[in-house]
């Protein structure tokens, strides 16, 4: 917002005035202006609002410059606030510029947004969970929300979540992803590069009042170690690219940033040696030793030590893909496309897949640990499988990663 006025600088021992009136929204906060030339653009001066007035530098040459301001409340409810500026040109010399100026004074504000960040483990569905032990084959999300409890739109707003600092040798938990659930769509969601690898972000031109806007963020850790992951908020009231100006309410209560501990313990591995029509077999070792992981607070799992092993096995049909990658959360009864052994005699049972692939295995025991086997009862009618194993340590945790190269996700044919 500006006003423009042309200005005839005084004479000897006069003085010209004048005055700029600006409506401004109202529970602007911040409120200021600056006097420029309105031809060349060049800034005589900047002022708050409600700071005092008295000398400014100068607007003609061989004068001085005085200046006040006064704030008078609009009209009816909802309507803009008047500010104005009043100025004092007062030439006390001999001499006589007679000059004619056009000046400008161009108003500025901010518009408070109360903004919120809360953080939590989750699911790889987004849905926040109890525990902060996880095993280093493991993705670990985070569910991160982002609110604006108002009064205004939140302007150049940007989520940062940061990659996971351990204790030891600063290690690093890179995310791999980061995905909205919910809200407010985002203009920018993407992970970091170069200098900002392994964070994650999110951006809004603006973003809305009593909106919330939720993403999961995910991340693996390669060693074992304790880590705490930190997401923040920025915002500025122009939208200025580049700009970290955060414009708050004087009575915000609400957080613009969170941080989330954990602990992450090296994994047991299995492998899958041999799969046929009546048997399956392989080995597994237990979680390799490393430093004593020093949490903020005492990690629940206290033993290593290699537990069991577990196998799962798919049989395929046309259209049907086996589980390569991550263990979901959750598990999935009833009917559905994916048939997975139940017993040794060899019975299935089908299940829904979580997401469009069959990621619901039901685990059987198998014998032994270090060396393993499962011996059916019957032998496997003809077709196509898929043999998974998963080592668990005394402590509770299980393998939650599975593909060929780790030899724990094995295809196989019975004629």
């Amino acid at each position: 917002m500006s006003s423009t006025q042309t200005v005839l600088c005084p004479y000897a021992n006069t003085t010209g005035e004048g005055y700029f009136s600006f409506n401004i929204p109202k529970g602007a906060v911040n409120v200021g202006y600056r006097v420029v030339d309105a031809d060349t653009g060049g800034i005589y001066f900047t002022r708050q609002f409600g700071g005092g007035g008295g000398a400014a530098p100068e607007i003609c040459s061989g004068t001085s410059t005085t200046v006040s301001d006064s704030f008078a409340p609009g009209g009816p409810p909802g309507s803009d606030d008047t500010y104005r500026v009043d100025y004092v040109i007062a030439n006390t010399g001999g001499g006589n510029p007679a000059e004619t100026k056009m000046i400008k004074a161009v108003a500025f504000w901010k518009m408070p947004a109360d903004l919120e960040l809360t953080k939590q483990i989750a699911d790889s569905d987004g849905h926040p969970v109890a525990g902060d032990d996880f095993l280093t084959d493991q993705e670990i999300s985070f569910r991160v929300t982002v609110t604006n409890h108002g009064p205004f739109p939140a302007q150049g707003v940007q989520l940062a979540d940061s990659p996971s600092h351990g204790t030891l040798g600063g290690l690093l938990c890179p995310a791999v992803r980061i995905r909205q659930l919910s809200g407010p769509g985002a203009a920018e969601v993407f992970l970091g590069e170069h200098s900002f690898a392994g964070a994650a972000y999110a951006k809004w031109p603006e973003f809305p009042v009593d909106e919330t806007a939720v993403f999961l963020v995910t991340l693996k850790c390669p060693k074992q170690d304790a880590y705490s992951n930190y997401a923040s908020l920025i915002h500025n009231v122009n939208g200025t690219p580049g700009k970290t100006e955060t414009v708050e309410p004087a009575s915000d209560t609400h957080p613009n940033s969170d941080q989330v501990s954990f602990s992450v313990f090296n994994a047991p591995d299995s492998k899958v040696t041999s799969a046929s029509a009546s048997k399956l077999a392989g080995s597994a070792t237990p979680p390799p030793s490393a430093p004593r992981v020093v949490a903020s607070a005492a990690p629940s799992r206290t033993s290593t030590a290699l537990d069991s092993v577990e196998i799962a096995v798919l049989r395929l049909k046309p259209g049907v893909e086996g589980l390569n990658g991550q263990l979901p959360a959750h598990a999935t009864i009833g009917g559905g496309d994916c048939l997975w052994l139940k017993s040794k005699r060899p019975r299935f049972a089908a299940r829904e897949p979580i997401h469009g692939i069959c990621d619901t295995p039901l685990w059987l025991d198998a014998d032994g640990a270090g060396r393993w086997h499962f011996k059916l009862a019957r032998e496997l009618p003809p077709g196509h499988y898929v043999a998974y194993s998963r080592a668990i340590d005394s402590g509770g945790g299980a393998e939650s990663n599975f593909s060929k190269a780790d030899a724990n996700r094995v295809t196989f044919k019975v004629r």
